[in-house]
Formats: C-alpha cells, sequence, structure tokens
C-alpha cells in the first residue's frame, strides 16, 4: 500500500515538473535555395606600406689639379675637357692672372663643361696620331686635329681614349680646341689630363663634332702676328715667344685676342702648347705686343707653330 503510495506522488510530482520529453520544433523552410560564396578574408596591417624610395643618380664628382709651372685656366680647361667658364664658376674667387704653382684647383666632370652637342655628323678633320705623357701625378695627351677643308671649322669635339695591354678601352675623356676656329690646312692640339697612374698602352682619339663657318660670319676679325721672335732653350724644356699682333685693314676694332703656340718635337709629335688671353679694345691701325713661355710635357722642343684668333 505505501509503495502505491508513493508511485502515485512520483507521477504527479512529473506531470507538474513536465518530465516527459517536449515535442521539437520543425526549421522554418525557405522559399529559395542556401548557395556557397567565397568571402573577402580580411587582413590587420598595422603599419602602412611606403613607396619605394627613388635613389637619385650619383652627382658627377669633382677632381683636383694641382697648378704646376706653366699652367694657365685656359691650359687647365683644356687639359680636363671642360669650358673655361665652368672651371671659373667651381673655383670661385680664383684669380685668372695671378695662379700659383702648388695652388690645388676643383676640376668639374666634363658633363658640366656647358658644351653643346651636336647629334649631326660632324665636319671631316684629319687626326694624327696622339701622344700621351708622364706629368703632374698622371698622364697629358696631344691629339693633333688638322683642317683639310677649304673653310674654317669651329665647335670642334675631339675624344680620346686610353686602351690597356690587352686591347680594351681603360678610360676616356673629351677635350675642345685651345681655340674657338680652326682656318683650313691649320693644326691645333686637343689635349686631356687622365689623373693617377695609368695602365694605357695605346691611345687613339675619335671625332665627335665640327662644323663649318658659313660665308660672311661676323664674329671674327682679321688679325695677324709680326715680328716673331722664338727662342728655345738649351734642353729644349721650354721656349720663349714674343711679338706683335695687328689687324687686317678694313676690320673693326678687336676686343679679344687669343693667342696659341704649339710646340713640336723633332719627330713632328706636338709635346705642349700655350695660350695666350687678351681683352680690351685694338684699332686696325695699332697693335698688340705680346709674350709667353711654352713647356714640353715630352721630349725637346724643335720648333713651334703660331696661330691667332680675334674677335670684336
Amino acid at each position: 500500500m505505501l509503495n502505491f503510495r508513493l508511485l502515485v506522488v512520483f507521477l504527479a510530482l512529473c506531470l507538474i515538473a513536465g518530465c516527459g520529453s517536449q515535442p521539437v520544433s520543425p526549421l522554418p523552410v525557405l522559399p529559395f535555395p542556401l548557395l556557397p560564396y567565397p568571402t573577402r578574408t580580411v587582413v590587420h596591417n598595422p603599419t602602412s606600406t611606403l613607396p619605394a624610395t627613388v635613389t637619385p643618380p650619383p652627382s658627377p664628382t669633382p677632381n683636383l689639379h694641382v697648378i704646376v709651372a706653366g699652367d694657365t685656366l685656359s691650359t687647365i680647361a683644356q687639359r680636363f675637357g671642360v669650358s673655361l667658364e665652368t672651371l671659373l664658376a667651381a673655383n670661385p674667387g680664383i684669380e685668372p692672372t695671378q695662379l700659383s704653382v702648388g695652388q690645388v684647383l676643383t676640376i668639374p666632370s666634363a658633363s658640366w663643361s656647358g658644351i653643346p652637342e651636336d647629334l649631326s655628323t660632324p665636319v671631316p678633320a684629319d687626326l694624327g696620331p696622339v701622344s700621351c705623357y708622364s706629368t703632374a701625378g698622371g698622364l697629358t695627351c696631344f691629339a693633333p686635329v688638322h683642317n683639310p677643308n677649304t673653310g674654317a671649322l669651329e665647335n670642334v669635339k675631339v675624344q680620346i681614349t686610353l686602351f690597356g695591354a690587352d686591347g680594351q678601352p681603360v678610360e676616356s675623356q673629351d677635350a675642345i680646341l685651345p681655340l674657338n676656329i680652326l682656318q683650313p690646312g691649320e693644326t691645333l692640339p686637343a689635349s686631356v689630363y687622365f689623373p693617377g697612374s695609368s695602365p694605357a698602352r695605346s691611345a687613339l682619339s675619335q671625332l665627335k663634332m665640327s662644323s663649318l663657318i658659313s660665308t660672311g660670319d661676323q664674329r671674327y676679325v682679321s688679325a695677324r702676328i709680326e715680328d716673331l721672335f722664338v727662342g728655345i732653350d738649351w734642353d729644349g724644356r721650354s721656349a720663349q715667344v714674343r711679338g706683335q699682333v695687328s689687324l687686317a685693314e678694313g676690320n673693326p676694332p678687336a676686343g679679344l685676342v687669343w693667342l696659341v703656340a704649339v710646340a713640336y718635337d723633332s719627330g713632328g709629335q706636338i709635346v705642349g702648347f700655350r695660350r695666350w688671353d687678351w681683352k680690351g679694345s685694338i684699332a686696325p691701325d695699332a697693335s698688340l705686343p705680346f709674350a709667353m713661355v711654352v713647356y714640353s710635357h715630352g721630349p725637346a722642343i724643335d720648333h713651334l707653330e703660331m696661330l691667332i684668333e680675334a674677335r670684336p
């Protein structure tokens, strides 16, 4: 009887607590099927990506030149293939007429020379054998340029290249002539200076630019050299030059005169040159005295050739 009562109480408690199984609600039926699709993966980058830094090309590195006896700004500019204006701009405060032995000049790269490039074919000129001499801790090379044309040449530029014992190019530089114009039948040296020791065994020159002066060009004045005296020292290392400059009749006054003395050895090789610069005013009926010293970079001087250029 007691067990029956316990069973009744147990069943009553189950009804109150809901001990029976609960019905499971069915999932709602969607009116369209579900289609899978890829999802974009979001990545958090705490540091922003900086754009690549563009490294500028290195600027041309200037050279240094120690002035030796016989140097002028003009010859130094010619030696390094830069214009006189560029050389002066790189050395502010330098007095062109007061250079001293041992003075150090900054030589800008030849690419700064400001010489205009001409993509046209150069007017032909004859290039002689290049002669190179060890001077001032480097190598000085002269390339003779001869004008075989009936008209004068200007804007002449020559490239001089050194070659090693294996026949491969070692180094090259561009050079201009010491005068702006090269008259028919005349020869002027293109000169460069290669600093430091060089393994070069030979050198060649190549004409890169030249043009003919048009007929009737008024940029130059006809001038001549008179009373020329040349005295070569006993050892042939230097030569004294002096004389007079005068203008041809019918020319306007000249405000700029350049003289170039080119020194040759007994074999006809160029061993040095010197340019004399003058600014002022000279009338056709007047004369201008000049004097200068030319030094040899190699063998003894045998003879000199003088060339002149005058401008209004």
